[in-house]
């Protein structure tokens, strides 16, 4: 008896947030596409990009790529968010306006100064200065900024859903 009550609690919960859960699955297949475009520009970028030194820091390929990734990226999840992920929407004009694209955009350029700290800390403190890691597997690529930018994503795609959903797509 108590195992059915649980069944339709868990029926009961997924029949409530189905529309919301299909659309975070959507975000996801989105941002997924977007994230893979931004990776392939930015390691392309970062792999031909010559280092320049800032006192000790080498900056100049990981944010130049990392910005490039970004802007490429930001175009493609615009587009398909509005046509593809976020259709369920009160308002069906929502998102669809140049204000909402600015917002839009300053949600991704408020992640990207997050990642643009948080590669910084794990890639040139952590693994540059503090583990005197830089293994570069091509041109000026490493495990440092792969692994920095794999996290600074993950924690980027949470913060973007939550944010243009309650700002952008109502």
């Amino acid at each position: 008896m108590e195992e059915q009550i649980q069944n339709k609690e868990k029926t009961s919960f997924f029949k409530k947030h189905k529309d919301l859960i299909f659309e975070f699955l959507r975000f996801l297949i989105v941002g997924g596409l977007a994230t893979l475009i931004d990776w392939f520009v930015s390691f392309l970028f970062s792999s031909i990009i010559p280092s320049v030194m800032v006192g000790n820091l080498d900056i100049t390929h990981t944010v130049l790529s990392t910005a490039l990734g970004f802007t490429v990226g930001l175009f493609v999840n615009y587009f398909l968010s509005i046509v593809f992920v976020f259709k369920n929407k009160k308002d069906e004009n929502s998102g669809k306006s140049f204000k909402d694209f600015l917002k839009f955009a300053l949600i991704g350029v408020l992640v990207l100064l997050f990642q643009f700290l948080l590669i910084y800390l794990v890639n040139d403190l952590l693994f540059v200065s503090g583990l005197n890691w830089t293994t570069i597997l091509l041109g000026n690529l490493t495990w440092g900024y792969i692994i920095a930018k794999v996290l600074a994503t993950g924690i980027g795609l949470i913060l973007n859903y939550i944010f243009r959903k309650i700002f952008i797509f109502k």
